[in-house]
């Protein structure tokens, strides 16, 4: 039940490109929106600690009973898990344009259940840049959008 969900716990992103900071960026993005909210959110160097202690190698890898320690170490009702999937500026022949995919999702951390996920993209040129090679949002504008449509899914 994710009303029952009071504080959350945002895990590393996994980087699925060739953009070496893209889940890192991401991750920041989430806990920046999250935080917007109102959701209590645990410090990023709180969850790396607890990580490192349960030497979880990677969190794409996680079983139920990591996200159970998990969420009685940090005190969290859910961990935010997810990947980024395309983070990066494509070109065409007369523009360039940011495009950001994102797949995150919901875990309680009681159950192992998966609550919520959501797969989104945002990006591409828009009318202006096709039309008149206007220059158009930037990728960290892009990436701000496509994490806000994700968890407007959610709240």
């Amino acid at each position: 039940d994710i009303g029952r969900i009071t504080r959350l716990a945002v895990m590393p992103i996994e980087n699925l490109t060739s953009e070496k900071e893209a889940g890192e960026r991401i991750r920041r993005t989430v806990i920046a929106e999250l935080l917007s909210r109102g959701v209590d959110v645990i410090e990023p160097g709180e969850v790396t600690r607890v990580l490192k202690e349960l030497k979880v190698s990677s969190v794409g890898s996680l079983s139920i009973k990591d996200i159970e320690k998990i969420g009685r170490e940090l005190g969290v009702d859910a961990v935010i898990t997810g990947s980024v999937i395309a983070y990066g500026t494509s070109r065409g022949i007369n523009v360039s344009y940011p495009e950001v995919t994102v797949y995150l999702s919901l875990i309680d951390t009681r159950t192992g259940n998966i609550l919520w996920s959501v797969w989104n993209t945002e990006g591409g040129p828009g009318f202006w840049v096709r039309h008149f090679g206007t220059e158009g949002k930037s990728l960290s504008e892009t990436a701000r959008d496509v994490v806000k449509k994700a968890f407007d899914t959610l709240f």
